[in-house]
Parts: C-alpha cells; structure tokens; sequence
C-alpha cells in the first residue's frame, strides 16, 4: 500500500480565517495577565526585603564594612531587579499603524471616524488586522517576559547579600 503522504489543507475561507485570527489573538492576551502577575509578586517581595531590612539598619555609625559591603550589594541587585519590573511592566508599545484593532491606532481616531473605518473592514481584513495585532502582542509579551526573567535573577542574587546585611545590621 503506497503512502499518500502528508494532507495539505486547503486555505481557510474568510469567516475561518478571521475566527483562527481572533483565536490566536486571545491566546496572547491571556498571558499578560501571567505574566503582570509575575511581576507583582517579584515587586512584593523586592519591596518587602527592602523593607525589612531598613526597619533593621541601626545608625550609621554603628553599621560596619561588611553590613555596608552586603547591604550596598543587595541594594544594586535589587535596583537593577526594580528596573527590570518597570520596563516589564512598561514595555514598548509603539508600532500597529492604521490598526482598527489596536487600542493605540484606536484611541488617534474620533469616535465615529473609528466606527466608520471599523464597520468596511472586510473578513480577510480584520483577519489580516487581527494577526497583525496578535504578532505587535507577542513582541510586547517576549519584551515582558525578557524583564521579568532578569527581574527575578537580580531579586534571587540579591537574597544572600540581603540575609548577610540582616544579620550584620542586627547585631551592630
């Protein structure tokens, strides 16, 4: 029996089309929502180790070299982890030029301007809009993504210098 090999599906028609594009745009969507929640839990936690550790500082005559050394490493990493969740939680949102789909190109339209452009959109143009977005999207979430991977590396190196300059502060 000879093998047929692979099928090859046909193109999909105009309602499939736009129904697979507005279906992979909300897959995308859905994960900022993992992501933003990402970095709120890593800012929590910056913000709750910084604040500990300054209820903790005694006066500064009283803090020695090391508690200077670990706390002075512990605040660059978690300046730098801080620095990474507002760039994630910031990105750039820039590009979707004459988009009826994107909140920027969106919002550049008077109301009835956009409602007008929006209702002679064609199937396969809001598809085509659609996927357009839903590419814009996934840039913006790598870009998330990319800050809040270096947002916890930095929290992470910043917790041994944080424990270190805890206990230094806490004996001085």
């Amino acid at each position: 029996m000879a093998s047929e090999g692979p099928r090859i599906a046909p193109p999909l028609d105009g309602e499939r089309r736009l129904a697979a594009a507005s279906d992979q745009l909300n897959l995308i969507l859905g994960f900022f929502a993992r992501v933003d929640t990402k970095l709120s839990v890593v800012l929590g936690v910056d913000l709750g180790m910084l604040g500990l550790l300054s209820t903790k500082a005694p006066e500064m005559q009283h803090i020695t070299s090391g508690a200077w050394s670990a706390a002075t490493l512990f605040l660059i990493a978690v300046g730098m982890s801080l620095t990474h969740l507002y760039q994630g939680s910031f990105p750039n949102v820039r590009g979707g030029e004459d988009s009826r789909v994107y909140f920027r190109e969106i919002a550049r339209l008077e109301e009835a301007k956009y409602v007008d452009a929006f209702s002679t959109l064609s199937a396969d143009d809001l598809a085509r809009d659609l996927l357009n977005q839903s590419w814009r999207n996934a840039v913006i979430l790598r870009e998330k993504f990319h800050h809040l991977r270096w947002a916890y590396i930095f929290m992470a190196w910043g917790i041994g210098p944080w424990a270190a300059a805890l206990i230094l502060f806490v004996r001085a």
